[in-house]
């Protein structure tokens, strides 16, 4: 818990508030630096910290225990301090970085710690908790992980949304690309990403450099690992199962081979049928199964369900997402209206109904979909 003098906590209480925060910087060569958002600069336990004019605190995140984590924050220090010839020699790579909030007012009321943390590698592009031997803690966003936009930017063209892929024009994947952008604090929520400034902003990763690069295998005359003493030929196979589904539960979610995009290697198992026996590449690969238009009935409801992906979130007997479709018939069962309702749920969405994790609107269903799938629930379920 972050915790702070009584005088302090009675002060961030109060309806007048006289606060600023302050990053105390301390270089791997013991300098020491101070910046605030004031504006003006804020002497304090001896370390003067100057006014930053492009500093955002708004970028600052913290979590729902108020415990102080690794800090992974992004903003902009216009200071004649932070020289580009010091970042060249890697003078504040790694710093340890302290971001806390005092009473500019009266600074006698000492200061709350709201991070502590460390800088990556700036003149590399490295987050300093993925380099290898380095982690201090789990990193818990995509954006400290993921090195270029380019690879956020073809899997928003190419996998979303879920229900209709690939269906977002390229102003689309931009405005989006933008938004999980500006979530992490990487560009301003004002911000128009196109392909002209996409290369400027490809600079403000944070792991801009994380990639992997092994030189031999991105060169046309590189070679190869030729050292390679691992088993090449007739080699013993040894198993090791580290987890399973039992039996009962193979088919939870419908039949997985029907809910795979035949776009792509990846092929869901048949779970209408047993589990192979042999070991892993023993067996063919399941081929792309393009699920049959609902024929009415049952089966062609539930072919439905499989087709738009109802079954990721619905169990037929349990909860996964959302409730189970025998918890929808129990819930509604006796209802005058539960056709009309129904189609309106599954067309619109909505969230409240069986607690706060919404279910999207279905578009793409037509009415007459929509329709089939209300009745078959309202009949039972069957």
């Amino acid at each position: 818990m972050k915790t702070a003098s009584a005088n302090l906590l009675a002060h961030l209480a109060g309806e007048t508030l006289t606060v600023c925060t302050l990053w105390k910087i301390t270089r791997t060569d013991a300098q020491v630096f101070g910046f605030t958002d004031n504006s003006r600069d804020v002497t304090y336990s001896g370390v003067t910290y100057l006014a930053a004019t492009g500093y955002t605190p708004s970028a600052i995140k913290t979590t729902a225990d108020l415990s102080v984590d690794n800090l992974d924050v992004h903003s902009m220090l216009d200071s004649s301090t932070i020289t580009e010839a010091d970042i060249a020699a890697g003078l504040w790579d790694f710093a340890e970085v302290e971001l806390m909030v005092v009473n500019y007012a009266d600074l006698t009321q000492g200061h709350m710690l709201l991070r502590k943390g460390w800088l990556g590698n700036i003149k590399t592009g490295r987050v300093q908790g993925l380099l290898e031997g380095k982690s201090i803690a789990p990193q818990r966003t995509t954006m400290m992980k993921v090195a270029t936009v380019s690879t956020l930017w073809d899997y928003i063209n190419r996998a979303m949304p879920w229900n209709a892929p690939k269906s977002l024009s390229a102003d689309e994947v931009f405005a989006v690309t933008a938004y999980l952008l500006n979530l992490a604090s990487v560009v301003p929520a004002d911000f128009t990403l196109s392909d002209k400034n996409i290369a400027e902003v490809q600079q403000r990763m944070p792991n801009r450099n994380g990639m992997t690069f092994y030189e031999p295998l991105w060169r046309v005359d590189g070679k190869g690992d030729t050292k390679n003493v691992a088993c090449m030929k007739n080699c013993a196979v040894t198993e090791t199962i580290h987890s399973s589904l039992p039996a009962f539960a193979r088919d939870a979610h419908g039949n997985i081979a029907e809910q795979n995009r035949i776009i792509g290697p990846v092929r869901g198992a048949d779970t209408t049928q047993p589990p192979p026996k042999g070991p892993v590449g023993s067996v063919s690969l399941p081929k792309p199964t393009v699920v049959a238009a609902a024929t009415g009935g049952a089966a062609g409801v539930k072919s439905l369900l499989g087709a738009n992906a109802c079954l990721a979130c619905h169990g037929m007997k349990s909860k996964i997402v959302g409730p189970g479709f025998n918890e929808v018939v129990a819930k509604h069962k006796g209802r005058a209206d539960v056709e009309s309702y129904l189609v309106s749920k599954i067309k619109g969405g909505g969230v409240g109904v069986y607690g706060s994790v919404p279910m999207p609107a279905q578009p793409q269903l037509s009415d007459a979909d929509a329709k089939a799938i209300a009745q078959w629930i309202a009949s039972g379920a069957p």
